[in-house]
């Protein structure tokens, strides 16, 4: 069964806390250790510092690794501090980058439609998945539902993914996910004994993508919970990977 994370991130970051991988190879290991065939990786500089040299350093990281497939982070385009959705739009499509990944908490910016709206709609046009990073580190974080939902409803055609969602999320995403085919969620924190199963049962389980929190997070546990619980081994192959593989697929310039 082919494991294809969907939450993984490359590049120097702060050195106290988990592991490092700064180069590719460095992070290649770490994947054959963790037997995780494929990567969706995001820059830890795109994180922490410049939403866009993070993005340009991402792809000299990850250029000639085919394991490694690139995700971009964005921010608002107002201030100037990073291109125009125009101009984005060009740059995920000359470089074939798949996914975009947005912060909104760690970077400050509320969902808030007309700050970021122009972006959420270019993204739509092209299938490109929005991954949305709410810098969970603990189940009693708080989430912003609200603002997930109206995303959700205002762009049907965008596929939008919660990474980290845990336990006290579930009475949110149930009823969130009954109403807008477009929400996926990544299963790294969401480690309930047969967690997924319900998931799995009520929505299907291409709903549900694999992902790791690596280097933040060790995989095994993110990985029992899908490779050891009480799903079907067709379900265990779709959360896999074959979900993810699925909807890079769907991306206008990428599949």
């Amino acid at each position: 069964m082919k494991l294809f994370d969907c939450n993984a991130m490359l590049g120097t970051w702060k050195q106290n806390t988990g592991d490092c991988y700064e180069t590719a190879e460095e992070f290649l290991c770490a994947m054959d250790e963790a037997e995780i065939d494929k990567s969706l990786v995001y820059g830890s500089l795109a994180k922490f510092n410049d939403a866009h040299d993070g993005n340009i350093q991402l792809l000299d990281l990850t250029r000639g690794h085919e394991r490694l497939i690139p995700c971009a982070a964005a921010i608002p385009h107002h201030t100037g501090e990073f291109p125009d959705p125009e101009a984005f739009s060009q740059f995920l499509r000359e470089n074939k980058i798949p996914a975009v990944r947005i912060f909104p908490v760690f970077h400050g910016l509320n969902l808030i439609g007309w700050l970021w709206g122009e972006l959420f709609a270019m993204l739509e046009k092209l299938k490109t998945p929005l991954i949305i990073d709410l810098n969970i580190t603990h189940f009693s974080n708080e989430v912003d539902f609200e603002g997930i939902e109206k995303i959700c409803a205002r762009y049907s055609e965008l596929p939008v993914v919660l990474t980290r969602m845990s336990v006290r999320s579930v009475r949110y995403l149930y009823p969130m996910m009954a109403m807008h085919s477009n929400l996926y969620i990544e299963t790294s924190l969401y480690t309930a004994f047969d967690g997924l199963h319900g998931f799995a049962e009520k929505f299907g389980a291409e709903r549900l993508l694999f992902g790791s929190n690596m280097p933040i997070a060790n995989p095994n546990a993110a990985k029992a919970t899908v490779l050891l619980g009480d799903l079907t081994d067709e379900q265990k192959s779709m959360i896999a990977g074959e979900n993810l593989e699925r909807l890079l697929k769907e991306v206008k310039y990428y599949g």
